[in-house]
């Protein structure tokens, strides 16, 4: 007899389950679940599937000795969906699969996401427990998987995007065939949050997550409110260097040589349904394909202005703003919503050879200067580590982000960060052409650095090591002494006072098995 509770399929999210940080101690990070798998659940749904979300973040927050093997094995799920979207989840998401198929020899094992996609032969050669890797985007190819497996069919030949493995052992290449339109995108409303596992749990998940008690307590002092991505669209045209969602790797790994946009109207219905059915209204959009012309997103902040209470959106341009945008924006969203802005780094020529979408440092101050005297709040994004960039240009960045915050009372933060080599970016492609030299290239590479509790960035330029980089990072970007040890002692009281509060078991993190202790 089946389960009341059985599920065809079963989507999973494993964060980087495990990464050491110097003040915070062990911690989880990519803690937030791809917009995609809303989607995929909803398509599956729609052809009359059962299935739900498990985000192992959320779940070993609760119980430590949660294991997904054992809620694939309660279920009776014939299908085990891992997304595989972001590298720092390789190893965590292959050791989760590992564990789930070996504790349920008959669960079909499928992959799926932008690193997924990109390895996806390479996955299936070196890791024989995952059985399939759906490459790009994989609404109507996973569910006519999951429809091939319940029917016991083992001829996979016509699921579309699909690299499988056959009764032979032979690896098999389907053709990508679907890649979805504007109908199909419109199709969807991304708001399944629900279908997430202890989804009140996940909405409230920060992007680091301690597993330390005391450490907890102090990070969550100041905590952010929950961010949920909202998706506009999909495709983007322009090719930065370092960036795997860059044209090219779209084009290479979905198919796709098409922006496709969803409209005002649906995504004024997903942002309704969030802010009223999950009370979530703090929203993040990271899509702006066509920054010199934005009439689309102008129409779009026109309809969400028609929701109450105003909402909260963070958008983050590819480009500069126009001043419609920026009007629009005011106008229709909530008075705490940010424009975010990405220079990178101050040396324009830098800029120019690195970066779609280029733009002066006078135009940005420009828009700042419209920004500041409409008390529109922003943040700013830098990077360093950048080919041919050398240390004068880090610290003219450095001086330069310091003047512009002082500058301008719309600057809420700068943000520093590193490149980290990303699969499919053009310094990945083709390293010699920018003067690099990769330290990961393969599957293989990125499951054992992402093992490791440290953070790294996978390249050295001609001017920096690796070392070196992380080092900058550390000395302009990190902690100062004095933080640290502000910190480290409220760490340490905090553990004082909380002693008879048991901390969770790290080996328990990423123990998935079915008797996990």
């Amino acid at each position: 007899m089946k389960n009341p509770e059985h599920a065809d399929c079963i989507l999973i999210h494993v964060p980087k389950l495990l990464e050491y940080d110097s003040l915070l101690g062990w911690n989880s990070k990519v803690n937030f679940i791809a917009m995609g798998m809303y989607s995929l659940v909803e398509e599956l749904t729609n052809k009359g599937f059962s299935s739900h979300i498990v985000n192992l973040a959320a779940e070993k927050t609760l119980n430590p000795l949660f294991s997904i093997a054992n809620h694939v094995k309660y279920f009776e799920a014939p299908v085990a969906a891992f997304s595989l979207h972001w590298h720092p989840q390789t190893y965590d998401s292959i050791e989760a699969a590992r564990q789930v198929k070996e504790d349920n020899p008959a669960v079909f094992i499928v992959f799926g996401g932008y690193t997924s996609s990109y390895f996806a032969k390479d996955i299936l050669e070196n890791y024989p427990f995952i059985d399939a890797v759906i490459r790009g985007e994989g609404e109507k190819p996973l569910s006519e998987l999951v429809k091939k497996v319940l029917a016991k069919d083992s001829d996979l030949s016509e699921v579309p995007n699909l690299v499988w493995r056959n009764n032979e052992g032979s690896i098999i290449e389907n053709s990508i065939t679907f890649i979805a339109n504007e109908e199909d995108i419109n199709s969807w409303n991304f708001s399944a949050i629900d279908k997430v596992k202890n989804f009140t749990t996940y909405v409230n998940l920060q992007w680091m997550l301690p597993w330390e008690k005391a450490a907890r307590v102090l990070f969550n002092q100041r905590p952010t409110p929950t961010i949920f991505g909202i998706c506009f669209g999909r495709g983007c045209p322009g090719t930065c260097t370092w960036c795997g969602g860059s044209y090219k790797t779209i084009k290479n790994i979905t198919g796709r040589c098409n922006t496709v946009w969803r409209s005002p109207e649906k995504i004024k219905e997903t942002l309704e349904t969030i802010l009223h059915k999950f009370k979530i209204n703090n929203f993040y959009v990271c899509f702006d394909p066509s920054p010199e012309n934005q009439t689309y997103l102008e129409s779009v902040f026109e309809e969400l202005g028609k929701i109450t209470p105003k909402i909260k959106l963070d958008f983050e341009c590819f480009g500069l703003p126009t001043e419609g945008f920026i009007e629009s924006f005011q106008k229709n969203l909530h008075p705490e919503s940010l424009i975010l802005l990405s220079p990178e780094i101050a040396n324009e020529e830098l800029r120019k050879k690195h970066r779609a979408f280029y733009f002066s440092n006078a135009q940005m101050e420009e828009i700042l200067d419209i920004l500041e005297e409409k008390k529109i709040k922003t943040q700013l994004y830098f990077t360093f580590g950048l080919p041919d960039e050398t240390m004068k240009d880090i610290k003219s960045t450095h001086k330069y982000q310091k003047n512009l915050k002082k500058k301008y009372k719309c600057i809420t933060k700068n943000f520093f960060f590193p490149v980290e080599m990303e699969p499919g970016a053009p310094w990945f492609e083709n390293p010699d052409k920018f003067e690099i030299k990769l330290k990961r290239k393969t599957i293989a590479d990125f499951h054992r650095v992402h093992s490791e509790k440290t953070m790294s960035l996978g390249y050295e330029t001609k001017h920096f090591s690796e070392k070196k980089i992380l080092k900058i990072r550390q000395k302009y970007f990190g902690y100062s002494i004095k933080q640290m040890i502000f910190f480290m002692l409220i760490r340490f009281i905090l553990r004082l006072t909380m002693f008879k509060q048991k901390d969770i078991n790290l080996k328990q993190i990423r123990n998935h098995r079915i008797n996990a202790n």
